[in-house]
């Protein structure tokens, strides 16, 4: 679920005109066209992400840092940013950690870059140094609530499941609606042992007018975990498409032959948050 903003440079072009004093404005420079250049490709790229063409998308999106970095203050932060976020909607997790560390290396305290690094580090399986990127942000950020999820989702894959739990709990202080640290708090607490307090919640989460898809399939996986295999048959016929359903509901007969609840928890498949 990743959300991207656009922070190219906008630059002032100089006219070639006189005013009436005789003085002449100041031509565009170099630099300025560079940074012209590359807001015009982030708005390619944008519109490409927007058609669902992510070639595209991605093309254009490097190109735009390409030109902010070659502007006149060499910033290529926000087009690099936007890059990154590209790559991780496509699963390029080893290449979006790449755009997002060139920006940590340029701006060590960007909150967007660190995050952005820790999501690709999880999505990897590096969950340690996720869980440590995504607490320095919240140290610096503690209002970002992508970095509370994903550091829960580093602490559940760690097995750290109580540490999890008050990860998602402080994110739902800040934002009591949240469908995705409620969803994932569930899951959390289906993985710990906890059917009674995952069911509950669930359920609320499942009955919510803006339960996303994978809200529902989170469902499914804390209704089966917690023994209510026909809810969760019903819910994934109902409310997920066929196909999904279908893969889920394997994934779950696989998630039954584990022994161990870390064992369950690597065969989950936690989506990272965006």
């Amino acid at each position: 679920m990743f959300r991207h903003g656009t922070l190219c440079a906008l630059a002032l072009l100089g006219l070639q005109a006189c005013s009436n004093g005789g003085s002449r404005a100041e031509a565009p420079t170099v630099a300025s066209a560079t940074a012209d250049r590359g807001e015009s490709l982030a708005r390619m790229a944008d519109d490409a992400a927007a058609r669902g063409d992510m070639t595209t998308a991605l093309a254009f999106y490097r190109q735009a840092a390409l030109a902010a970095s070659n502007g006149a203050d060499g910033n290529a932060a926000g087009p690099m940013l936007m890059y990154g976020n590209a790559l991780m909607a496509v699963g390029a997790y080893d290449q979006a950690g790449g755009a997002f560390r060139r920006v940590v290396e340029r701006e060590p305290e960007n909150a967007q870059a660190l995050v952005g690094l820790g999501s690709a580090d999880l999505a990897l399986g590096k969950s340690t140094e996720a869980a440590d990127l995504l607490q320095r942000v919240i140290a610096r950020h503690p209002e970002d609530l992508r970095a509370r999820r994903n550091l829960g989702v580093a602490l559940d894959l760690a097995g750290r499941h109580a540490e999890a739990q008050a990860a998602y709990r402080e994110g739902l202080g800040r934002s009591p609606d949240d469908e995705d640290l409620k969803a994932d708090l569930a899951l959390s607490l289906a993985l710990a042992g906890d059917a009674g307090q995952s069911v509950a919640l669930i359920r609320e989460v499942a009955a919510s007018p803006f339960a996303e898809p994978r809200h529902l399939r989170n469902a499914v996986l804390v209704l089966s975990l917690a023994g209510q295999d026909q809810e969760a048959q019903r819910l994934a016929e109902r409310r997920l498409p066929a196909d999904t359903a279908r893969q889920l509901m394997a994934r779950i007969q696989t998630l039954k032959t584990k022994e161990t609840a870390q064992d369950r928890t690597a065969a989950i498949g936690f989506e990272v948050g965006g």
